[in-house]
């Protein structure tokens, strides 16, 4: 007997849907469906075998029924596969989502592996196989056994996979836990970072924060005596009394000059005390309403759960236009955390052995020599530096739309839509509501002209590349209580233009038609969008377009591979009706 046939047999017996299990176990919709149709297996003992026992085990004791978690999950493990019969392409899956929240680099692994960085960069492509692919499995899982045995990334690791530090106390059971691992279906939680970025990003209204901050009458702090021209400070307690006080003589000062901001400490320490980071945001808002621009390099070395996370604190921010991100490309310092802050008035510096800032020494300069020497210092950083990401706001119109001619270039791509295209509405249609929105006859022109340009962007590049929607096809009840509009984000237009209902499904329609005529267009229904104020395109390994409809209309263009690849696996979850 196969696994999907002993799954349906008990979720049948135990009267359990799909949708139950995904949510009863923590699993992915996509994952339990693959299981029960037989395209996925999980391996033999894996931590997949032993939820799905559990749940069915529980179930089946709120029925009444006979059946110990012991014997579920011993049918389970008979038909499930063992490591070595799953496909590699499983396993590459995997590694890659590991090798994304660990601060594990390419060269380290082509190190530890006897491999040329560019062939292990192949193989974790897919466009290489190993020629001896289970000593590859062996000596991968090894090396990162090894790496694992670090305290901070076994914290990371645990929290990525739900699995105990307890559980994983010496390096043979880790090993043993990632061969298991690798080849088994991840949980639902393993996007979640990306996740809690676009959800954050979706909910984000820039008017309603700056109304909430009072940004536009904020004033600056009182007046306070400035610290000493060189005051070194220790201990996390006055570490983050010095990034405020780096904060506090730059708004105090005339000084105008572009800020360099350089940190690879680690934040969880700052951000679990429950004053610093309101007021170091604060803080850092205050700087922008003086007109300053920041230039952030972030460490993107950081587990990915925790450079998601500072994303997302920078989000009011990067709203602003203020603010440009960039990344250091070349491998950093593990044992060394640094920091690095310029402003036109002050510079803070600072170093610790890394897991012990509270031994860590920073010292603030706001003297004229010392304070020239650490500019030149963070400029001569900043030339090393990489833009993390593009962002285009209303005033960046015209290079957003030179840019958009060269992402639609032949690759293949997926975007998940929080509305309906433009580039796939009939003309007629699209006319017909932008005559009945009232909008001025010049903006209503450069909607059309702009409708036909991408339209016949999309048809190109399907005669050559495929193209996933991921699109929301809500019925007539949930469209009346959230109704969407035609997307104009690409052109800034500070316009809603709602669809009826039968304006929305003529829309559908007309997309479905198209998918008929174009066998390159695939499209993957949502009964909900999970995102109605947003969308992202995933363009191949080139690029990340997020793009945010309004409030303020905003595109993120993201070219670092990591990210890349963690919105190229990222699945929305399934929103289903009550």
């Amino acid at each position: 007997m196969r696994f999907s046939e002993v799954m349906n047999i008990y979720m049948a017996q135990l009267g359990c849907t799909q949708k139950e299990l995904a949510e009863q176990t923590g699993f992915s919709r996509a994952s339990i469906s693959r299981y029960c149709s037989g395209l996925r297996t999980p391996a033999n003992d894996s931590v997949q075998i032993r939820k799905l026992a559990q749940v069915f085990a529980a179930r089946a004791t709120e029925a009444g029924l006979a059946l110990s978690e012991e014997e579920i999950r011993k049918a389970l493990n008979d038909t499930a596969q063992k490591p070595s019969a799953v496909d590699f392409s499983t396993f590459l899956e995997h590694l890659n989502q590991l090798l994304r929240i660990l601060p594990v680099r390419i060269s380290e692994l082509a190190r530890a592996l006897n491999y040329d960085p560019s062939h292990i960069s192949k193989i974790l492509s897919g466009s290489r196989r190993p020629g001896n692919q289970e000593r590859f499995v062996n000596a991968t899982a090894a090396f990162l056994a090894q790496r694992l045995t670090r305290p901070a990334d076994l914290e990371t690791f645990c929290r990525f996979t739900g699995v105990s530090e307890e559980t994983l106390s010496r390096p043979e059971k880790i090993q043993l836990f990632l061969l298991t691992w690798l080849f088994s279906d991840l949980p639902a939680a393993d996007a979640m970072p990306v996740g809690h970025f676009l959800e954050t990003l979706n909910a984000f209204d820039l008017n309603q924060y700056m109304q909430v901050l009072s940004f536009a009458d904020m004033p600056l702090p009182a007046d306070k005596p400035l610290p000493p021209a060189v005051k070194q400070y220790t201990n996390i307690t006055e570490m983050m009394e010095a990034e405020l006080d780096f904060i506090g003589v730059t708004l105090h000062s005339a000084a105008m000059d572009d800020c360099i901001l350089y940190s690879d400490m680690p934040m969880e320490e700052m951000t679990a005390d429950p004053v610093f980071p309101k007021q170091w945001i604060l803080g850092m808002a205050m700087m922008l309403k003086k007109g300053l621009r920041l230039h952030i390099i972030h460490d993107i070395s950081r587990p990915f759960a925790e450079m998601m996370m500072g994303l997302e604190i920078y989000i009011p921010m990067y709203m602003t236009g203020q603010i440009t991100p960039y990344y250091l490309p070349a491998a950093q310092n593990t044992v060394f955390s640094h920091l690095l802050k310029v402003s036109g008035a002050a510079a803070l510096e600072g170093s610790a052995i890394s897991g012990h800032l509270s031994t860590g020494r920073y010292v603030l300069y706001h003297n004229p020599d010392d304070l020239r020497h650490f500019r030149q210092l963070a400029g001569e950083l900043l030339e090393q530096a990489r833009p993390l990401m593009e962002i285009y706001r209303s005033a960046r119109k015209e290079e957003y739309l030179q840019l958009t001619d060269t992402l639609w270039e032949k690759e293949p791509r997926t975007i998940t839509c929080g509305t309906l295209p433009l580039y796939t509405m009939p003309a007629d249609l699209l006319a017909e509501m932008l005559a009945s929105a009232g909008l001025p006859a010049e903006t209503a022109a450069e909607i059309l002209a702009y409708h036909a340009l991408s339209r016949k962007r999309l048809e190109r590049l399907l005669e050559q590349e495929q193209v996933h929607l991921r699109l929301p096809l809500p019925d007539a009840e949930q469209f009346q209580a959230a109704p969407l509009s035609v997307p104009l984000s690409d052109l800034f237009i500070d316009q809603t233009i709602p669809y009826t209902y039968e304006q929305f499904r003529a829309h559908a329609d007309a997309l479905k038609k198209l998918a008929k005529e174009k066998p390159n267009l695939h499209l993957e229904w949502e009964t909900r969008p999970v995102f109605r104020n947003l969308s992202f395109m995933v363009i191949g390994d080139q690029a990340v377009v997020v793009s945010k409809e309004n409030a303020p209309a905003i595109h993120f263009v993201i070219r670092h591979r990591k990210m890349i690849e963690a919105f190229r696996n990222f699945t929305p979850p399934l929103v289903e009706p009550e």
